[in-house]
């Protein structure tokens, strides 16, 4: 068995406040990534839509939230975490809403990947 790295453990790492309303549509997508990894392929046609259903919220507006939760969170967030989680990637402004997604995606995968190989090296 081995440790899952939920997005609200991912999101908080970086210092993203539940207080804002991107960060609900941006966990809703983490957690859909999460599930289905190649979504993150195709947001326009993919996730942004599912969102938007689910939220019952049009796209300028979903895409508002979450760019004010990013930025908000780029600015003010845990800086540590946010370099070595985005420092690989060389990112120096705030990332868009595609490169967040995926970048906390691919975070999440490659947690999980590790705890598992350590955990079967264990055994």
């Amino acid at each position: 068995m081995y440790n899952k790295v939920f997005p609200a453990d991912v999101l908080r790492e970086v210092g993203m406040l539940p207080k804002y309303k991107g960060y609900a549509y941006l966990l809703f997508m983490l957690q859909q990534t999460e599930n289905s990894p190649e979504m993150m392929y195709d947001l326009s046609r993919g996730l942004y839509p599912m969102t938007m259903r689910h939220f019952l919220i049009t796209r300028n507006n979903m895409e508002r939230n979450i760019r004010f939760a990013i930025g908000r969170t780029w600015q003010h967030g845990n800086q540590a975490a946010i370099r070595r989680i985005f420092g690989a990637y060389d990112m120096q402004d705030v990332p868009s809403v595609t490169e967040f997604i995926t970048i906390l995606t691919e975070c999440m995968l490659c947690k999980r990947t590790r705890i598992r190989k350590r955990d079967s090296d264990r055994a």
